[in-house]
């Protein structure tokens, strides 16, 4: 019913709009100073509210009850909306009624900003000092209004000092932020100073302040405008002034996720004085609040909502398995917390990173295979190999050192800027394509530091500035981020000094919210001596290859660790857990010493005398040698991997004896997304007097028809109603004779009438209820679909037991063996499954079809005989869809068959209930947070049950 908008408009105002439909589809209003209803923005569409008034005349509600169902129904908010409203208050003292900011306003993107200038130091000649007020306002207008992400390098420029100068660049941001290893800039003003949507680009390059904090509040908050200020109106006619595609590029900005520790108020304040003095962070929090000098904000509880969804639903996860564990156990002796860049996706988003994922890998593929034919590679292709070839070409054939002509045979690739101890960073701004003799002469040399004193041709910081400008970059840089990265490489040719060494911020994640979980944890086991920490997935990864764990896990499929077995996941989270700072250190020095040694291979097959001594810390050692590059991390190292052979054991032991439960989630709430498919069909319109086969009632375009229909005295369960001239009935007030028409759905499947037609739902099913049914000679099990337009009016009841009235969509769309059981009493309610739910079934009677030929193909899905399901749907009135719950489709190997493929992916197996239930003995797995099976609860959580 609701129009289909790309943002939610909300305003509070002291008035109410009253409404009457006009033949022009328009809206007139008139205001009610004695009211408090919401003034709705955009939300308020004509085709909307005339909708509304038809339905409320054709149910005869008075005008007064129509204004409040126009008003409930455009009040709705997004879940982003709601949570906002959960949002916790300022902990400085007079402040504690303010609610904490959105990190996407401005006052708290400028805030970060003077934080971290408050901790820089410029020291030269004696003592550090602080930035002066001058200088902090300097450096604030640059970070403030930069449409790029500069390097400390641009702010020492900025201040006319050494980039060696500049102390405080690595300390903690303000407020929870990650390291400092880049200037923080106004994300929130770059975004919308450069959206895609041009009224709003025109509107923010005019707006002041008030409206430019307005449209944030109203774009993060998805649409709670306050209280209707001049600026609150100005943002809220902008909004209402866009059509809806300018509305869905507008929703889909990602402004900064999260709430600050402080007010909007406390954060102007704390900007102010930081700037205006010569105070830090902490030190301003003292003149202007008087807090103690260890006083810190208090952490957020781990499940502390912080508006977005997927996020929430993450934390909450996590924050249910820690107490579970803390209750179990006591406080965990270390929590090790792995982030990858897609862990807080929705499933259709993690499912476009996997397809993104897997065509990259093509991609890479199809390159090596190209230069394996065309230049004649002998061997495996590495992915050196492509980096090399791949600068070649972005460099036009030269080298970027002296400009001399290089083709892949005679091209060395070299770290433009060492690092001072083991390894060195491999990203692509920091590596170029050379020729020999540069390579040879340069050593260990920063670039800029070599070129100092070279006296090769063609050999000057300027000329390979000016070669960097001339750059092909790849087809996937474009714009901004092409620009971007020419000026880290040049930014890389003028660095003087060696990349520090590889330290906590080369391990860390920096992602928000694995920042977040990790303060969040660290807060919770305050009083314990738990250590948190948070790493990249991509040092998991090297863990696993490091100890061999990688090949000789046993993982259904086969050939060692696989995305086929879910249970991968397990394996990462064992290898995490056994991880600690000196072996992360130790695993990120090898990971970049192999890059290294692979990058110089063809030099050192070419000239064997020749040594990559810079990056190693004895000359004969190479990458698979290197435990550590000093005795404490050698150790700690080498004890690492004795513990990881004995993971590698107790992993296999317990994939085989099928130990490690997949969980997930179950959705027991009504949801909140769409009420129906999006494709419009028209009803079949019949008329009242016309023969009426039963199984047409059944699709009664209403409950209110098919109640009419069916309580007609001529009505017969079995064949509907008979041709009758002289017919009539009553629905919803209005009686209705022979010759008028009345609608019905065209379509066997469950439907809801629309404007205009019908829309089917089946993909809205909330529950499936499981029965027995004994016929006297035989007992066969049947389900009852129960959609969520059912539920709708019983939202603060129990959902699984609500009763189903006759003209209900589940009860007409059920299979009729089923629906007349439960009408005679023959039918015993056996329990619920949802969505998610994990069966485990005896498969040793399917002997054919798609599903043996998968029980062939994975006989390690198989345990005893059975099998791990998971519900993934409900296909029809009589077949549920069940996929290996242990299997993800994304592993399935290129030469899977046709059958195996449908069963582990689309459409699944499809079972019919008595099947699954009777043939194969079904047992509905219930888990707690730890994995284990739950029997019985006394907090009426779902428990576990059996078909047996």
């Amino acid at each position: 019913m609701m129009a289909k908008t790309g943002a939610v408009l909300r305003l509070r105002r002291q008035t109410r709009l009253k409404l009457s439909g006009t033949t022009h589809g328009k809206i007139r209003g008139k205001v009610d100073p004695r009211s408090e209803s919401p003034l709705i923005g955009k939300l308020h569409q004509s085709d909307n509210v005339l909708e509304l008034r038809a339905i409320a005349a054709a149910q005869g509600l008075s005008e007064k009850l129509f204004r409040e169902l126009v008003d409930l129904v455009f009040a709705a908010q997004s879940p982003k909306g709601a949570a906002a409203q959960r949002v916790a208050h300022d902990p400085l003292p007079g402040r504690e009624r303010l609610p904490r900011a959105n990190k996407a306003t401005l006052a708290f993107q400028r805030f970060r900003i003077a934080a971290v200038i408050g901790n820089l130091r410029l020291s030269g000649g004696g003592e550090a000092r602080p930035l002066t007020v001058a200088e902090r306002a300097q450096v604030m207008a640059f970070l403030d209004t930069t449409t790029d992400q500069p390097a400390w390098a641009d702010v020492a420029e900025l201040l006319g000092v050494p980039r060696r100068s500049l102390a405080g660049t690595a300390t903690a941001a303000a407020d929870g932020e990650p390291m400092a290893t880049r200037p923080p800039v106004n994300a929130t003003h770059q975004i919308l100073r450069e959206t895609k949507v041009k009224e709003v680009r025109d509107w923010w390059a005019q707006a002041d302040e008030p409206s430019r904090e307005a449209l944030v509040q109203a774009l993060s908050n998805a649409g709670d405008l306050g209280e209707g200020s001049p600026a609150e109106v100005a943002a809220a006619e902008l909004i209402e002034s866009l059509d809806e595609t300018a509305l869905g590029k507008l929703d889909s900005l990602h402004l900064p996720s999260g709430r600050a520790a402080y007010s909007v108020e406390s954060l102007r304040d704390l900007t102010e004085r930081i700037l205006e003095t010569e105070e830090d962070l902490h030190q301003a929090r003292q003149s202007l609040f008087g807090v103690a000098n260890d006083w810190r904000p208090p952490a957020e509880a781990i499940g502390e909502p912080v508006g977005n969804p997927a996020v929430d639903r993450v934390t909450k996860i996590v924050a249910r398995w820690l107490q579970a564990v803390e209750r179990e156990w006591g406080a965990p002796l270390s929590v090790n917390i792995e982030h990858t860049r897609d862990a807080f996706s929705s499933e259709s988003s993690a499912r476009e990173a996997v397809r993104e994922n897997e065509a990259r890998h093509k991609q890479r593929r199809d390159m090596m295979e190209e230069l394996r034919s065309e230049l004649r590679i002998e061997g495996e292709v590495w992915d050196s190999d492509v980096r090399r070839f791949q600068a070649i070409q972005r460099q036009n054939g030269q080298c970027l050192y002296c400009g001399q002509p290089i083709d892949f045979r005679t091209a060395e690739m070299d770290h433009i800027v060492p690092r001072a101890r083991a390894g060195s960073s491999n990203r692509r701004v920091n590596l170029a394509a050379v020729c020999i003799p540069c390579n040879q002469a340069k050593g260990s040399d920063s670039f800029a530091v070599w070129t100092a004193s070279c006296e090769r041709p063609g050999v000057s910081l300027a000329e390979a500035v000016e070669r960097v400008e001339h750059f092909v970059v790849e087809a996937d840089m474009r714009g901004r981020q092409r620009a971007k990265f020419l000026k880290e490489v040049k930014d890389r040719l003028c660095q003087t000094e060696a990349d520090d060494s590889i330290n906590g911020r080369d391990l860390e994640s920096v992602a928000w919210m694995a920042n977040q979980l990790h303060l969040r944890i660290a807060a919770h086991f305050a009083n314990s001596d738990t250590a948190v920490r948070v790493y990249r997935g991509s040092i998991t990864a090297e863990a696993r290859w490091a100890s061999k764990l990688e090949g000789r896990i046993e993982m259904i499929g086969g050939g060692g660790k696989t995305r086929l077995d879910r249970r991968h996941h397990a394996v990462d989270a064992a290898v995490i857990a056994l991880l600690r700072p000196s072996v992360t250190t130790t695993l990120v020095e090898r990971q970049s010493l192999r890059e290294f040694q692979r990058l110089r291979e063809f030099q050192r097959l070419r000239e064997s005398r020749l040594r990559a001594s810079q990056c190693l810390t004895k000359p004969d050692e190479t990458w698979k040698t290197f435990h550590g590059s000093n005795p404490d991390n050698t150790f700690y190292y080498e004890q690492w991997l004795g513990n990881m052979n004995r993971l590698t054991n107790l992993l296999n032991h317990a994939l085989k004896e099928d130990l490690i439960p997949v969980m997930e989630n179950l959705r027991l709430r009504l949801g909140s997304s769409a009420a129906h498919d999006d494709t419009i069909r028209p009803l079949d319109k019949r008329r009242v007097g016309d023969a009426i086969p039963a199984a047409v009632v059944d699709r009664a375009s209403s409950p209110a028809l098919w109640c009419a229909l069916t309580r007609s005295e001529q009505y017969s369960p079995t064949d509907g109603l008979p041709a009758d001239p002289a017919r009539s009935i009553r629905v919803g007030g209005r009686r209705l004779g022979p010759e008028d028409e009345i609608g019905f759905f065209d379509t066997g499947a469950a439907a809801l009438a629309v404007r205009g037609g019908y829309a089917e739902i089946g993909n809205t099913v909330h529950h499936a209820r499981v029965y027995a049914v004994d016929t006297g000679k035989k007992v066969f099990f049947g389900m009852i679909r129960v959609f969520h337009v059912d539920l709708a009016a019983h939202r603060q009841e129990d959902l699984f037991a609500v009763d189903l009235p006759p003209q209900s969509i589940s009860l007409r769309t059920a299979e009729p063996r089923v629906r007349a059981a439960i009408q005679a009493g023959q039918a015993r309610y056996l329990g619920w499954l949802v969505e998610g739910d994990e069966l485990l079934l005896d498969m040793t009677s399917q002997t054919s079809g798609q599903v043996a030929q998968f029980l062939e193909a994975y006989p390690g899905a198989v345990r005893s005989g059975q099998v791990r399901w998971r519900v993934a749907g409900f296909k029809t009135a009589s077949k549920l869809r069940l996929r290996p719950r242990q299997l993800a489709a994304e592993g399935l190997p290129d030469d899977a068959g046709v059958d195996v493929r449908k069963v582990l992916d689309q459409p699944g197996w499809l079972p019919a209930v008595d099947v699954a239930l009777r043939q194969c003995g079904a047992t509905v797995v219930r888990r707690d947070a730890l994995g284990r099976s739950r029997s019985q609860s006394s907090a009426h959580l779902p428990v576990s049950w059996s078909v047996r």
